[in-house]
């Protein structure tokens, strides 16, 4: 079990390298990554035998990017990892000892004969000459011998309604498998992007003369790296690659089981006689996030994989306590919080104003885990089609089911669509500016960081804009920025240039981050709450994207804009990955993930 799983049982250390500006040099740190605090191992199985693994890995910090193995052996040369358990030292070792031949430090370390209760688990960084105490991670979990249903608020269902859905899952994959070879079979022109294997560059298989790619990669002979790439210009446009429907078919493949999973989630709130004391051990809750807006639905995203892995449904608390979804408080709206705009997640959200008191609510102190970012390996094992798809399926699969608008947005998005005059195809490009820029996790040039946090100029975007009207002959564009500047600088070229009408300057000109101008009603909070969500519904719309995947928005647009597509579409980012790795901490959680 990796985290809540219950097979094997693995603690996680992640060891990580942080750059101090008040130290003369840069100092390593210790960190315990997983998992969060007060979290319980128990065994699933009354026959399983209980095994705690502890599990360290280093991630190397922003500004030894450029170091070579031998130097980063030099770093590390001075530091020993020490690891203690209930105040008794279990591991000790010199980091280089740690180090693989890509200068990665990673141990396994097995512990035995740990009793029933509270434990606590310490790592250090202690060198040669000296101790430092802020190198050091204290975190208590709990460990139960005894096979148990729930442990601590992490819910497990009987093993006979596990059977019971393995049984419907696998009969739903044959006849998905069976409908995909018959559709590729009878459906698919044969294309002329691959002969053979050898010709998907090693990251796929050829059929049907199309490339079908594995995990995170694309394009039609498979030579682009999702996760590593800032740029996807392929020669022909995909939407007319005869590839286009094997790589589509694939991609659907466990689309529909994934769908069937949720709806099993949610349908035990549908029964006649249901009531909260029968499904609150299914039930997920979790407050209502305080974050800007991309951030924020990133994270309602997060929250969703979670609850699947543990096989419950996400809830989300809005109460006197909890507050309301921060961009729910729409006057033309009859109900406030999440519904105003988005339709509920699922059906059991009718029972969360029954969850005043005893619950335990999930928050963003509790952390991230970063298995939520892939597709669940429980998940995975149940459904064999996914095994394929990679991070930006899950991801696009996540808020797509996520983000689907209420009755109310969906007539605004119509009346704006139609008042804009946009016409299909175009281009979706976000330029975000304002408040993004002083954000200290947000760097202009990921490949040389600037000591300065700052966000990119704008001749950046339009350079990037240049690349696609010359490649594709694309001349249209939905422009999604909170700059005056920008729209100025779109509007004074020879495209045509589609945007909302807004007083940007008012709404938009400040530095301080814009959750917190939203909860002190220092702005407009419906403006800002639709103008957000209609900007990532009409970028989603486009066919080819523009933006900085450095911020949360341009990133849940893309996805959004590939699950809508089914296929990867062409898309430049100005200054990072679409994943990647941030060395930012905020508690527990990354400031920056997927």
């Amino acid at each position: 079990m990796a985290g809540r799983k219950l097979f094997p049982l693995v603690l996680l250390l992640l060891v990580q390298t942080e750059p101090d500006s008040r130290r003369a040099h840069a100092l390593p740190s210790v960190l315990f990554d997983h998992p969060p605090q007060d979290f319980t191992f128990a065994p699933l199985d009354e026959n399983e035998t209980l095994s705690i693994v502890l599990a360290l890995r280093g991630l190397k910090d922003p500004s030894w990017k450029k170091l070579t193995v031998h130097e980063l052996q030099r770093v590390w040369t001075p530091w020993h990892v020490v690891v203690e358990l209930d105040a008794v030292e279990v591991g000790r070792w010199r980091a280089t000892e740690l180090m693989n031949a890509f200068g990665e430090v990673s141990v396994h370390l097995p512990v035995l004969d740990l009793q029933d209760g509270e434990h606590v688990a310490c790592c250090r960084l202690v060198n040669d000459t000296a101790e430092f105490e802020e190198l050091e991670h204290t975190i208590s979990f709990w460990v139960r011998h005894d096979c148990v249903e729930t442990d601590r608020g992490w819910r497990r269902r009987e093993l006979s309604v596990l059977h019971e859905r393995e049984a419907e899952v696998d009969e739903a994959e044959e006849e998905i498998t069976l409908r995909f070879q018959t559709i590729m079979t009878d459906e698919c022109e044969e294309s002329d992007a691959c002969k053979s294997d050898e010709d998907c560059n090693k990251h796929g298989t050829c059929v049907r003369g199309g490339c079908l790619c594995e995990s995170d990669w694309a394009g039609e002979t498979c030579q682009h790296a999702i996760l590593s790439q800032m740029r996807f210009l392929p020669d022909r446009d995909p939407s007319a690659s005869p590839s286009r429907c094997i790589k589509a078919i694939a991609w659907e493949q466990g689309v529909d089981l994934l769908r069937k999973r949720m709806e099993r989630l949610s349908n035990i709130c549908d029964k006649p006689d249901v009531n909260l004391d029968k499904i609150k051990d299914h039930l997920f809750p979790f407050g209502p996030p305080a974050h800007g807006f991309g951030f924020n639905l990133h994270y309602v995203s997060h929250i969703f994989a979670m609850s699947m892995e543990n096989n419950q449904i996400a809830v989300m608390i809005e109460n006197e306590h909890l507050g309301r979804w921060l961009y729910g408080d729409v006057p033309q709206c009859d109900e406030k919080g999440w519904s105003c705009l988005l339709k509920p997640i699922s059906s059991c959200d009718r029972f969360a104003p029954l969850m005043r008191e005893g619950y335990r609510v999930h928050s963003r102190a509790d952390g991230i885990p970063e298995k939520s970012l892939n597709t669940p390996a429980d998940l995975q094992g149940e459904l064999p089609a996914l095994r394929p798809h990679g991070k930006l399926w899950w991801r696009a699969q996540l808020v797509q089911q996520l983000l689907q608008p209420s009755s109310f947005l969906q007539a605004l998005l119509r009346r704006i669509r139609n008042s804009l005059g946009i016409v299909e195809p175009y281009m979706s490009v976000h330029v975000r500016m304002g408040d993004s820029c002083t954000h200290t996790a947000r760097y202009a040039n990921v490949a040389n960081p600037p000591e300065e946090e700052g966000c990119v100029e704008i001749d950046r975007y339009l350079l990037a804009v240049q690349h696609f009207s010359s490649r594709y002959g694309i001349r249209r564009i939905y422009l999604a920025t909170d700059s005056e500047e920008a729209k100025r600088r779109f509007e004074e070229t020879d495209y045509e240039v589609y945007s909302l009408n807004l007083d940007r300057h008012r709404l938009f000109n400040s530095t301080w981050l814009i959750e917190h101008r939203i909860a002190t009603r220092a702005m407009n909070v419906s403006l800002v709450a639709l103008s957000s969500l209609v900007d990532v519904f009409l970028l989603s719309a486009g066919d080819y994207f523009v933006g900085s995947f450095g911020g949360h928005m341009s990133r849940l647009a893309f996805e959004l804009m590939v699950g809508r597509k089914g296929f990867l579409v062409p898309y430049e980012s100005v200054d990072r990955p679409w994943c990647f790795e941030s060395d930012r901490h905020y508690g527990t959680g990354f400031i920056d993930f997927c």
